[in-house]
């Protein structure tokens, strides 16, 4: 299960640098601080909150219910004095921070890029500029429905997929937030697992009644930039501007970065039929699962839009 911090709760810093009652010193010997990982939060029950190996950060998420109590704390962790060991990092921590991260991309590539730049001239004149390739990947045959853009659309998935459990309807409001547009989280599936149960987890957003200049280039730059705000060593791998089998276009990429300590490779992709548009996101795994991009091109290459 996926767990889901609010993305635009005012977080709380516990008062200084660590949590009360423990100091770096233990009886004249140094005592070595807890490796960067998530922790119980020693001010806030129920919460776990973002160590980064020398001071609290402001990321919180809530702790899963079912393992609170086995919550590695600093109290648990004394190298010195012998007792415990550094807790090992849970690998599907990495989840928690994924639906704050994706909701302020989204803001982000289809709300202030958007907005007052004025017609589709500009768009028309990018489509006309570029050599779209063709997408290969199909949707397999016994591949099921699913409604976008309000209805007006469809792209098909693999029944074999698991739901990933989110909230779609609090996320759509989430990400609908200030001037843009209103947006639709219209799926969240689990297309992989790595050996160690983390998930990549496939996305698809839509929006309609779009106003503006909208280049799908931009749009996925614009993504890879605000998706997970503290990665480093940013990378895209490839990038192209694409065109469905429906003759929609778009562009599609893979990027590759690092996130406190692992190294992951994504992809995303954006699509515009007119004051329409539709955006895919893959947030893998890790290395080991890739970045989806096969079963994003098929999702894509499925879309169908009116009639």
């Amino acid at each position: 299960m996926t767990f889901t911090p609010d993305p635009f709760a005012a977080p709380q810093e516990p008062t200084g640098s660590q949590p009360a009652g423990i100091t770096t010193q233990h009886q004249g010997s140094t005592q070595a601080a807890p490796p960067a990982d998530w922790y119980a939060d020693p001010t806030q029950p129920g919460t776990l909150r973002y160590w980064d190996g020398t001071a609290w950060t402001s990321h919180t998420a809530p702790a899963p219910a079912q393992s609170t109590s086995g919550q590695p704390t600093f109290a648990t962790f004394d190298t010195a004095a012998g007792v415990g060991t550094p807790p090992a990092p849970a690998p599907k921590r990495r989840r928690l921070v994924t639906v704050a991260s994706i909701v302020g991309g989204i803001v982000v590539v289809l709300g202030i890029r958007l907005i007052g730049i004025g017609g589709f001239d500009a768009v028309t004149a990018f489509f006309n500029s570029t050599d779209p390739e063709p997408l290969s990947a199909q949707a397999g045959a016994d591949w099921l429905n699913l409604e976008v853009l309000e209805g007006h659309g469809t792209v098909k998935y693999d029944p074999a997929w698991q739901d990933a459990g989110l909230d779609l309807a609090q996320l759509s409001e989430e990400s609908s937030v200030g001037p843009g547009p209103d947006v639709s989280v219209d799926a969240a599936w689990i297309i992989d697992t790595d050996p160690d149960g983390n998930q990549s987890i496939l996305f698809v957003y839509s929006a309609r009644g779009l106003t503006g200049v909208i280049q799908p280039e931009l749009e996925v730059d614009a993504w890879i930039d605000s998706v997970y705000p503290e990665k480093t060593g940013t990378e895209k791998v490839s990038g192209t501007a694409i065109v469905t089998d429906s003759d929609v276009r778009g562009y599609m990429a893979e990027f590759e970065y690092d996130y406190y300590g692992w190294h992951f490779v994504d992809s995303a992709a954006a699509v515009v039929h007119g004051p329409d548009e539709v955006v895919l996101y893959v947030s893998s795994a890790g290395e080991e699962t890739g970045s989806g991009v096969d079963e994003l091109e098929a999702v894509l290459n499925s879309l169908r839009i009116g009639g």
